[in-house]
């Protein structure tokens, strides 16, 4: 009778082309998560160890993927990763010295408008990226945040339209309020306007050796506050007249996007952290980036 095949024998390589892998493992695995909210939310989950050993074929995925389904039944924290990165490593019966695992979501923040009672939600990207390489773990949060960037060039450009254009319309000497009034609020008699873009800042945040996960809708608020122009939910008049005013009170250009966070940040309890900043240029069709870090 034929012998059942050991499957032990297939994780020793027969093809003649070996060597280690820096990662090996599974990507975007759906899981509900526990952890970014108060509530559990749709995540992917990724989970990679290193494969140190040439003559190893491969790694033992079933083990790594039991272990990333057991998140799920409960609250996430730095614990429970460095304690899944461990695990994911000693499965691999010491052909891993490495393993890296990294959580996305994108949870639905409730948002009051400016001024008005309106709320609505908006989405934001978060991950939880924890690393283990010679027997030492990190842990990196990181989310990404949208506002309006009015460019400051724009503005004086516009200013200086304008004020050429009053100056052509009332060279007489003596102008009458009311008329003035009339060039202010009259759509037609503005000939420049300075222009916005939607923009986008990604915080990175190593956490230091005795810091919890940290509060992810209060690093949201810091992060919106330091850069004042928020994109909106629902909004009335009053609000969009608001948006208006903190747009030209917070004029910024990439690179001051980027330092007002760093500034915000400067004093925070965190190890390491770095600001990724991009304009999506209304003026031009190319992005504008910048980089700050601690």
């Amino acid at each position: 009778m034929k012998q059942p095949t050991d499957v032990a024998q297939f994780s020793i390589s027969t093809n003649p082309i070996k060597g280690p892998l820096k990662w090996v493992g599974m990507e975007n695995i759906k899981s509900p998560i526990q952890g970014f909210t108060k509530d559990s939310i749709p995540a992917q989950i990724s989970a990679l160890v290193s494969l140190s050993k040439g003559d190893q074929k491969g790694i033992h995925m079933s083990r790594i993927y039991e272990l990333v389904q057991s998140l799920s039944c409960k609250t996430l924290s730095k614990k429970k990763i460095f304690e899944t990165l461990d695990e994911m490593v000693a499965t691999q019966k010491g052909s891993s010295d490495a393993a890296k695992l990294t959580v996305k979501a994108q949870p639905l923040l409730q948002r009051p408008a400016l001024l008005s009672e309106k709320m609505g939600y908006k989405s934001y990207p978060m991950q939880i990226h924890g690393t283990r390489k010679k027997n030492t773990n990190q842990l990196v949060v990181t989310l990404r945040v949208e506002y309006s960037s009015t460019c400051p060039c724009s503005a004086a450009l516009s200013r200086e339209a304008i004020a050429e254009e009053f100056m052509k319309r009332f060279q007489e000497g003596k102008v009458d309020c009311k008329d003035v009034e009339a060039f202010l609020t009259n759509e037609s008699t503005w000939p420049a306007w300075p222009h916005s873009q939607r923009s986008q800042a990604q915080g990175h945040f190593l956490l230091n050796d005795h810091q919890e996960l940290p509060d992810f809708s209060k690093l949201v608020d810091q992060m919106e506050r330091a850069l004042g122009t928020p994109t909106q939910t629902a909004v009335k008049r009053i609000d969009e007249k608001e948006f208006a005013r903190l747009n030209a009170q917070n004029l910024m250009f990439c690179e001051d996007a980027a330092r007002r966070l760093k500034a915000a940040f400067q004093n925070s309890e965190f190890k390491d952290f770095k600001f990724w900043v991009r304009h999506f240029e209304s003026l031009h069709s190319h992005d504008v980036y910048a980089e700050s870090r601690k």
